[in-house]
């Protein structure tokens, strides 16, 4: 296609459209689609933490009522199991946190002194522009998106695996006192 030709037109909704306008709708819909996988791993990273919390928080009232009870001691050999799995559960909230920092992602930030530099362009140079810099900001939120994607992954690794060692070391709890109830 040679550059100076007009735009192509079409009929769309019984308004007239040219290509940049479909390639910048196209974009606008790829960024619209990020910025709604940004949400869902928010949204996700808030499960890990309050998950986790609650989980944390039922570990150590575990550990009072076991510890309260009369000729009860909390035996040695689980005491590593439940401060890893405190650790880990600590682990997976800090990493969930972190999955619902808006941290790299770019935004379109137009100041005056850019659009006095872009203000004179005509309709295809402008469009141009525009394209270009919808397609830093789609490059931004999919590389935010898959840094948060992997925060979130990680963080649910670590509450499982908080879990696998925390049902160690109520196993351990329960195996050196076969009869907690005397």
């Amino acid at each position: 296609m040679n550059r100076s030709q007009p735009p192509r037109t079409s009929l769309r909704h019984g308004s007239l459209v040219t290509t940049p306008d479909v390639y910048a709708d196209y974009i606008k819909s790829l960024i619209d689609a990020e910025v709604a996988r940004k949400s869902s791993l928010e949204q996700r990273g808030a499960g890990v933490i309050t998950a986790s919390s609650a989980l944390a928080t039922l570990l150590f009232a575990l550990v009072g009522v076991v510890t309260a009870a009369k000729n009860f001691v909390l035996p040695t050999s689980a005491h590593g199991y439940l401060i890893v799995a405190v650790g880990l559960f600590a682990a997976a909230v800090a990493l969930g946190v972190l999955a619902n920092v808006p941290f790299l992602y770019k935004q379109a930030n137009p100041t005056a002194k850019t659009l006095a530099e872009v203000w004179h362009y005509d309709e295809p140079h402008a469009q141009l522009y525009i394209v270009a810099t919808q397609l830093r900001v789609l490059g931004s939120a999919r590389r935010s998106n898959a840094l948060k994607g992997w925060l979130v992954l990680i963080a649910g690794l670590t509450q499982v695996a908080a879990l696998v060692v925390l049902v160690l070391g109520v196993v351990a709890i329960l195996s050196a006192n076969p009869h907690p109830v005397n």
